[in-house]
């Protein structure tokens, strides 16, 4: 929730700007979100990093199923802001594929062949989740960059 606060914040902040055509100060709300993101993310990170079995029994009642699941809340836990940033910029085709890629092209083909890999079972399924995510990190890299560098490298407001 705390994350998804951040991203309703700089949603309007990118939006003006490139709309402005400030594109120095997208690029650095952009940083600063993503850092922003990056740190309030470890104060959830690191406890579930470190405490998993604790952190899953707040939610669970059972502790055999809290300490069989630790593992895998592990391989769960991420974060993603470069939806927002292409919605800011008017480029909502590139934040749906974003959405799709996540859930749809890339995590349910995961979830079906993983399992049945070295006889993963359901840790395929948690893995799945993992490499989605790690896919999908390389994939938002390249489309931000992709969009940086198509915006000119000065902006066109005088300060």
């Amino acid at each position: 929730v705390p994350l998804w606060g951040i991203s309703q914040g700089f949603q309007p902040a990118a939006g003006t700007n490139y709309g402005a055509k400030d594109y120095d100060r997208v690029k650095k709300l952009t940083k600063v979100f993503i850092i922003a993101a990056t740190l309030l993310s470890l104060v959830f990170y690191i406890p579930v990093e470190l405490f998993p079995e604790k952190i899953l029994s707040m939610f669970l009642t059972t502790p055999g199923i809290a300490a069989s699941g630790a593992t895998n809340f592990r391989i769960m836990f991420s974060f993603m802001i470069a939806v927002t940033l292409f919605q800011s910029l008017g480029k909502a085709n590139k934040a749906t594929w974003l959405v799709l890629f996540r859930q749809i092209i890339l995590f349910i083909p995961l979830c079906v062949i993983l399992p049945m890999i070295g006889g993963m079972g359901i840790r395929g399924v948690w893995l799945a989740i993992a490499l989605t995510d790690a896919i999908l990190v390389i994939i938002t890299i390249s489309m931000m960059l992709y969009e940086f560098g198509k915006m000119p490298a000065t902006s066109s407001v005088k300060r």
